[in-house]
């Protein structure tokens, strides 16, 4: 009954996507425009910095010792583009997305519908940190020192916490913007305005927080807890059975940090997997659509098939 896994085919073919896209901007040569803003930020080698710093005065440089992240001025931006030096431009170095919407938090918050924006309240809850760099294990440990504990990563430069709001401290010099967690996080937008007809949800906890308490305060709103499975030292997920329009009041439940309902039409298919099982691929060896006219040639329509599905759920002891 619990969260069903991608087929292996498909995360392979993913990450090998992934692969070739980071390679080809890795390798890929200047940038040929600069763009509005106040700073570009580029990474480049000790190397290639000695032969262009006397030139440069970077408005914000941190040595990573393989690399240096370079907050640069437009101006000097372009003296570097007219030059020969490797570099690695960051195009979009601060832009987050989440809940479907990609801004910039220190120059354009977000804004959420009515409700889904996070309520004042006491005691410990989720708080997204981005800072002006990738991170040095020191501003982790400031973090962690400061009674914040890291939960997970978010790209780029930027971590969800846990703890009380009143231990963010803002002003420190690897910050650069601080911001609650919110509800519209949590739940997708297509999931916002369900009707109240009882479907099944799954909510991910985090097992920082104290997972019976919220548990409890899921079941109170919901009526129906119908399980829970831990998946790590991270997260724990509970099944629920819950009318579809409460689940706005889930979200706002410090520790819950995701609400999904679970899928009725079979869930997320590898389509692309099948494409490329069957030899449906182009010369450059990429999928196409058209498996479905693929399956009708070979006289595959479903016609007269009765399928069942027993699944007994995740086994997290299973080798």
């Amino acid at each position: 009954m619990f969260p069903s896994r991608l087929s292996a085919g498909r995360s392979a073919l993913a990450l090998s996507l992934f692969l070739v896209a980071l390679i080809a901007l890795l390798f890929s040569g200047p940038a040929t425009a600069v763009t509005g803003g106040d700073s570009l930020v580029v990474r480049m080698t000790p190397a290639e910095w000695a032969k262009v710093s006397p030139e440069l005065q970077p408005i914000r440089q941190l040595d990573y010792d393989t690399f240096l992240w370079l907050e640069l001025s437009p101006a000097d931006f372009a003296q570097l583009q007219a030059s020969d030096i490797d570099y690695l431009w960051q195009a979009d170095p601060f832009s987050l997305t989440l809940g479907e919407q990609t801004f910039d938090p220190a120059q354009t918050p977000p804004s959420f519908p009515a409700g889904w924006e996070s309520a004042a309240r006491g005691g410990a809850d989720f708080h997204l940190v981005q800072l002006i760099a990738p991170a040095r294990p020191e501003w982790l440990a400031d973090l962690t020192g400061q009674g914040l504990e890291i939960v997970q990563y978010i790209y780029p430069n930027s971590y969800i916490v846990w703890g009380e709001e009143g231990a963010l401290r803002g002003g420190a010099d690897y910050v650069r913007w601080t911001g609650p967690f919110a509800p519209a996080y949590r739940v997708l937008p297509h999931w916002r305005s369900l009707s109240d007809e009882r479907i099944d949800v799954h909510a991910l906890l985090y097992r920082g927080a104290d997972v019976t308490a919220v548990t409890q305060q899921l079941e109170q709103i919901t009526g129906r807890v119908t399980g829970r499975a831990i998946l790590n030292d991270t997260w724990e997920i509970v099944g629920l059975s819950m009318s579809g329009d409460r689940l706005q009041a889930a979200a706002h439940i410090p520790g819950v940090y995701s609400l999904q309902p679970v899928p009725t039409d079979g869930g997320l298919r590898g389509e692309m997997s099948n494409q490329i099982n069957v030899n449906n691929h182009d010369a450059n060896n990429l999928a196409y659509p058209g498996y479905a006219a693929w399956l009708t040639s070979v006289g595959l329509n479903g016609a007269g098939v009765i399928m069942a599905n027993v699944d007994g759920g995740i086994q997290d002891s299973h080798p």
